[in-house]
């Protein structure tokens, strides 16, 4: 129902771009940016992986020091726990959806840098 209804919006306005020339040039310009962006997104996340694995490494490295997870604070096994919970505490912290001192606290249990 409603999906098939945007479906003929979007034919419309791709319809509608035939005769508008300055809107036919903007999506032939964002179809063109795509592949740059993938690429962009791409590099992103590795980079983001990267420090992930190097973070959790350090604090996996931390925890096993201590004796086990119950030895360190609450925090840094919420932030750093596993990779998924570090990519994301990245994630969220590159974004602005987390506060960087509140994700970089724990880290200073293992060192003030």
């Amino acid at each position: 129902g409603s999906r098939a209804l945007r479906m003929i919006r979007a034919v419309r306005i791709i319809k509608t771009a035939r005769h508008v020339r300055e809107l036919r040039l903007m999506l032939a310009a964002i179809a063109a940016s795509l592949t740059s962006l993938t690429w962009a997104l791409v590099l992103i996340g590795l980079a983001l992986s990267l420090f992930g694995i190097f973070v959790l490494q350090v604090v996996d490295d931390f925890i096993y020091a201590r004796g086990g997870p119950e030895n360190v604070p609450e925090a840094m096994m919420t932030y750093y726990g596993s990779l998924p919970r570090t990519l994301l505490t990245l994630f969220t912290s590159v974004t602005g959806g987390a506060d960087w001192m509140d994700v970089a606290e724990p880290l200073l249990a293992i060192s003030s840098f």
